[in-house]
């Protein structure tokens, strides 16, 4: 799945689902500039690229909402923007586990969390 240089679409996976191969660049959404997963469970999102994304609230390039066993394998994370948490990845009310992956040059403006 290829994700990139989307201005007016929100991408969003409900349910057990596997993302893999993703390159998400210029994204610009209120949360989650690039993904945002609500209410998913046993998500594997791997070997994955999220660049240059932006959030205008929270997560610049994922994020992910009361949801459980989220896991993010070999994935990196460079260049996101959030204006209030998470300038790489917001979480809230969930359960993720990050393996082998790299967070770079993320920000959050507003509050606390550039990568994470």
């Amino acid at each position: 799945c290829t994700i990139r240089f989307n201005v007016a679409t929100r991408v969003e996976w409900l349910g057990p689902e596997r993302i893999e191969s993703i390159d998400a660049q210029l994204q610009d959404f209120g949360n989650g500039g690039a993904v945002a997963l609500a209410q998913c469970n046993f998500t594997m999102i791997t070997g994955c690229e999220f660049a240059g994304n932006e959030a205008t609230s929270t997560g610049g390039a994922l994020t992910v909402v009361d949801s459980d066993s989220v896991s993010i394998t070999t994935c990196f994370f460079g260049h996101n923007r959030a204006f209030d948490y998470g300038g790489a990845l917001s979480v809230a009310s969930s359960s993720i586990e990050i393996i082998d992956s790299e967070l770079v040059a993320n920000t959050a403006y507003n509050h606390s969390g550039g990568g994470l």
